[in-house]
């Protein structure tokens, strides 16, 4: 369990500078789509020679292959497109929270269609992460109804891919295989869709190809791994309430990267996410003893009869 916890944080982490090194990449005179479609061109490689390294089979069922298809393009694929787009209607911070809306989604989800039990510190932590979103959030800009349903949209998207890396047939393969193919299906996908659109460019300077490569080792290679290996051992609704702690490494990447301001609000809101994140790592640990603790017991039961 505490694997688990580990790797969802470190996904957190890795993901969280998306936003900055996206900002840093985008300065450099590359288009979005392009961006997105680099990307994810580049983590297909890097995975491609991770499985190989690490001998992993690229071998996968018709049924897993076509649900790699479906919530690779668009669990994954969809999601950056309606995330990036949602920029240009409403400031980055409407955005983040609109589309953290995904862990809400995904309890929901679990709840309805697979009967998970919705605990109290469950439904407190995802409250608390929530109000840390709008501390966190910054005022500035306009609301647009395009930029609030694309962030929502992107929630949306975003939690079947969560759901998917627990529930779906491919959820038993290697985490590398499973990034590869992803990665794979959403760059084929997006780089028609920025050949169709007529965005797609070339950069001819070595420094947007750098902050590409770096995007797609740090923040999907590593990430997405650490993220659907902590699915698997955590489930889609814990792994999704600790994953809120990536807007708040995105926070923390910005005043790094570009000196934004701290303002006392987004402190608040830090330490609320951070604070959801434990109650649901010790909720997670409390659950693991108290599995132990019946198996202990069915064990004993079965020893004496």
């Amino acid at each position: 369990m505490i694997k688990g916890i580990a790797a969802v944080v470190l996904a957190s982490i890795a993901l969280g500078l998306i936003p900055s090194l996206t900002k840093i990449t985008l300065n450099m005179n590359i288009s979005p789509d392009s961006l997105i479609f680099y990307r994810f061109a580049f983590s297909a490689f890097f995975m491609m020679l991770l499985t190989l390294a690490q001998k992993h089979s690229f071998r996968v069922s018709k049924r897993q292959l076509w649900q790699l298809i479906v919530f690779g393009v668009l669990g994954s694929g969809l999601t950056g497109v309606f995330l990036t787009w949602s920029l240009i209607y409403i400031p980055t911070g409407l955005s983040t929270m609109f589309h953290f809306s995904y862990p809400i989604i995904v309890i929901l989800f679990m709840a309805v269609i697979y009967k998970e039990r919705i605990t109290r510190q469950k439904v407190a932590a995802v409250l608390l992460a929530v109000a840390g979103l709008v501390l966190m959030m910054k005022p500035a800009g306009g609301i647009r109804a395009a930029g609030v349903i694309l962030s929502l949209l992107s929630g949306v998207t975003y939690a079947t891919y969560v759901i998917a890396g627990k529930k779906a047939s491919f959820s038993c393969l290697p985490s590398a295989v499973i990034v590869f193919y992803v990665s794979g299906f959403c760059a084929i996908f997006l780089g028609i869709l920025a050949a169709v659109s007529g965005t797609l460019n070339f950069p001819l300077e070595p420094a947007p190809w750098l902050c590409l490569s770096l995007a797609a080792l740090i923040s999907s290679v590593f990430g997405l791994c650490m993220l659907f290996t902590g699915i698997k051992i955590l489930g889609a609704s814990n792994s999704a309430v600790l994953n809120m702690l990536e807007p708040v490494t995105a926070v923390l990447a910005g005043i790094f990267f570009f000196r934004e301001s701290l303002p006392f609000t987004t402190v608040v809101g830090c330490a609320c996410i951070i604070t959801s994140a434990v109650m649901v790592s010790r909720e997670s640990r409390n659950m693991e003893q108290i599995q132990k603790e019946e198996e202990n017991a069915s064990q004993e039961q079965t020893n004496i009869k």
